[in-house]
């Protein structure tokens, strides 16, 4: 139903992944003539993205630790350190860190291979679901919802890769050769680099830390995108089904449909518990927004200035956590009310005949475990609305109390 919408993200987000690395390394390549993606398991293409890994891992997150401890010991000087300052460091470090969990999946070949085999199945699926309704009743379904909740999904999940597409990019462009550059600010300050070439270091540093910004943000965009997928596919098809007396679907089918969406979503975990941070998206989407939010308040309360480049910055995250969190608990929790209507409604109708009924009873409520501590109750009743409430409340919580924490 979001099928070809899903496969043109899944073109675009490889496609930038080359883009981003200069077409030098990546670990999934784009065949054109067969329209579908090929995993690496071997090749300088993808030696170059296992050394480019390490290389973030060795070398740049400790340059940005490194560079955020002096800023802290400045801080507590008598010098004092500029808030912006330590706030550009700490969201190089939390911003290479999510990226880093989600590159260090796809260094071993099994990553790769199994991430396209895993989407590909998705879209199968989709069209194997199709070939279960008759066309008439199928088309006639679709339409009502296309009119509506697809449009409302493409529009969001399109904005959404736009700021990940151009706007990140941009943002660290503009800081790579700013001074903010940890890696700059490291290099100058230990006079790693004569005097004479300092200009020239500030280059190299600026296009390092463009190209390591550029290229997490399509990976992480990239690692998103399935799991958004998963959670679009298992929404709309619930409720595609539960009108369950009307439009032709019988009872079999239904059911049939249903499980298979069950299927699904024991396969995204499975995906999710591999990368580890999809089930962390809750503690980094917190901390993301409290950051943003805490930058533009300092700025305002205590500078009087704020910049339309930090603004803009801090909105765009607000906004991609905000999406994170929409996607992950809002749209998973609808499909987990969905599938308890079908199911109730399932009762309704066929609550008289004795095997129905027994099919009916062993079904649980369809959802995507993207939390990384489940509970009995989640089993059985699903992802709820309220965990979108504790994203709200803990990230007010947290911004009162470091401005009140603040000297």
């Amino acid at each position: 139903m979001w099928r070809d919408e899903a496969f043109l993200h899944f073109r675009r987000s490889i496609l930038a992944t080359h883009r981003n690395s200069f077409h030098a390394g990546y670990f999934i390549s784009w065949d054109k003539k067969k329209r579908r993606a090929t995993p690496l398991e071997n090749g300088w293409k993808y030696r170059i993205y296992q050394i480019f890994v390490l290389f973030c891992i060795l070398v740049v997150l400790p340059t940005l630790c490194l560079n955020w401890g002096n800023l802290i010991a400045l801080a507590f000087s008598r010098e004092g350190a500029d808030v912006v300052e330590v706030w550009f460091a700490s969201l190089g470090i939390v911003y290479l860190l999510i990226g880093i969990q989600f590159m260090w999946n796809f260094v071993w070949p099994e990553g790769p291979k199994k991430f396209v085999n895993v989407y590909e199945s998705l879209l199968n699926l989709e069209k194997k679901l199709q070939g279960m309704i008759p066309t008439q009743v199928f088309t006639s379904r679709r339409d009502v919802i296309n009119s509506t909740t697809t449009r409302n999904i493409s529009m969001v999940l399109t904005a959404f890769f736009f700021a990940f597409d151009y706007l990140v990019p941009w943002f660290c462009f503009v800081v790579a050769f700013s001074s903010h550059n940890p890696i700059t600010f490291v290099v100058t300050s230990t006079n790693l680099v004569p005097e004479n070439y300092q200009f020239l270091s500030r280059i190299v540093c600026g296009l390092i830390l463009a190209l390591v910004g550029t290229f997490v943000a399509s990976v992480i965009s990239i690692g998103i995108l399935i799991v958004m997928y998963g959670v679009v596919t298992l929404y709309l098809w619930t409720l595609f089904l539960v009108p369950t007396t009307e439009f032709g679907i019988s009872f079999d089918t239904g059911v049939k449909i249903y499980r298979s969406l069950r299927v699904m979503t024991v396969i995204q975990f499975d995906l999710a518990r591999d990368f580890v941070i999809l089930l962390m998206h809750h503690f980094y989407a917190v901390v993301w927004a409290t950051m943003a939010i805490y930058c533009v308040m300092i700025q305002v309360i205590v500078t009087n200035k704020v910049t339309p480049f930090s603004m803009i910055l801090c909105v765009t995250m607000v906004f991609v956590a905000g999406s994170v969190e929409w996607f992950a608990i809002v749209f998973v929790a609808k499909g987990t009310t969905l599938s308890k209507e079908f199911i109730l409604e399932g009762g309704r109708n066929h609550g008289r005949n004795k095997y129905r009924k027994r099919v009916l009873r062993s079904l649980l409520p369809n959802f995507i475990n993207l939390e990384f501590v489940s509970f009995a109750e989640t089993m059985r009743e699903g992802i709820e609305m309220g965990y979108f409430a504790n994203f709200m409340e803990r990230v007010t919580h947290n911004t009162i109390s470091l401005l009140l924490a603040r000297k």
